[in-house]
């Protein structure tokens, strides 16, 4: 008798992880989006669902080429770009995951406000 009373609780229990499973992702409205800033440097962290990968990345890529910066080293996911030496950033980035790190002593304030602008708009766009 107690195996079939313990099975309720573990068919309970198997039902639970898999709702979990389900909505525990970076799904529709699980959006976490973090900026910060100290003396030295600028950063955002967000986390979305992966959906919205290719929207964002084609979003930075356009504000990249409105203050015609290119990208000086760029691989599978990492990203290091500059505008003529003026401005430098780096970005990391997976389906569903992108950091920005900006190094204030690097760059010139007007360059700090730029990017502090993008990710704004990044984070508008994630919202949406």
């Amino acid at each position: 008798m107690k195996r079939n009373a313990s099975f309720p609780v573990i068919a309970l229990l198997a039902i639970s992880v898999l709702v979990a499973c389900q909505h525990g992702g970076r799904g529709r409205h699980n959006i976490s989006i973090s900026m910060s800033e100290s003396s030295r440097k600028f950063t955002m962290q967000a986390y979305f669902n992966e959906r919205k990968s290719e929207e964002v990345e084609r979003y930075i890529r356009q504000q990249m080429r409105a203050h015609a910066m290119l990208a000086l080293d760029e691989d599978e996911g990492h990203a290091q770009w500059s505008s003529g030496g003026h401005t430098r950033l780096y970005i990391n980035s997976s389906p569903g995951h992108i950091s920005i790190k900006l190094n204030k002593r690097e760059n010139s304030y007007e360059s700090y406000q730029q990017v502090k602008e993008m990710c704004q708009g990044v984070a508008v766009l994630l919202k949406d």
